[in-house]
């Protein structure tokens, strides 16, 4: 519930005011974000092992950030940038994890991080490449009435995508280890909804 109302927030405010920043930004979601945490910890006080509570506090409170505010921000990049830059934001991240994918089955040798064993670092490399090419191609491809990048500032864009995307990957393989699963969902291709966009 708590997931639904940050993102209805996000969305709500956009149509409210009609842009970036404004009330949500300044008190709206930071107020969400107090009272969820305030609500976790408040629903441990009866619990009688504290040290357990608060641990399940602490991890509630990341899935809300998780799963409802950090997702907020590709609303944002819709009704800020256009559903152009959100899709190619999307494809350059997948594309990454699938030139890592293949590019690692075929020539990875040397471990990427223990967390995620079959992840290697000539995939990453890999995947990192494609995705900045996907992502800089995108960009420059980009219509009239869309932002505009030169080639230098697309590749950049591009490669600082692909390192948090492929970060965000570790982060949430982390997650998933620690929860004890191989996909963060059912029901779609990939791995789950978390895996098509773990960054």
């Amino acid at each position: 519930g708590l997931v639904v109302l940050f993102l209805a927030a996000v969305w709500l405010d956009h149509h409210l005011h009609g842009g970036w920043p404004s009330d949500a930004d300044a008190v709206l979601l930071p107020g969400l974000l107090i009272a969820s945490l305030g609500g976790f910890l408040i629903a441990g006080i009866p619990a009688a092992d504290y040290r357990k509570a608060f641990f399940v506090a602490a991890a509630a409170f990341a899935g809300v950030v998780w799963l409802g505010y950090l997702p907020g921000f590709l609303l944002r990049l819709r009704y800020s940038w256009g559903s152009h830059w959100t899709i190619l934001l999307i494809l350059s991240i997948k594309m990454n994890d699938t030139f890592a994918y293949f590019a690692g089955k075929a020539l990875g040798r040397t471990p990427l991080a223990r967390v995620s064993p079959k992840k290697t670092v000539e995939g990453a490399i890999a995947g990192l490449a494609g995705g900045t090419v996907i992502f800089a191609v995108g960009a420059l491809a980009a219509g009239p009435g869309t932002r505009c990048f030169s080639w230098p500032g697309a590749i950049a864009s591009g490669m600082i995508i692909g390192v948090v995307a492929q970060a965000g990957d570790l982060a949430e393989s982390l997650v998933k280890r620690a929860a004890d699963v191989k996909d963060s969902g059912r029901g779609i291709a990939l791995g789950g909804v978390l895996d098509v966009l773990d960054s």
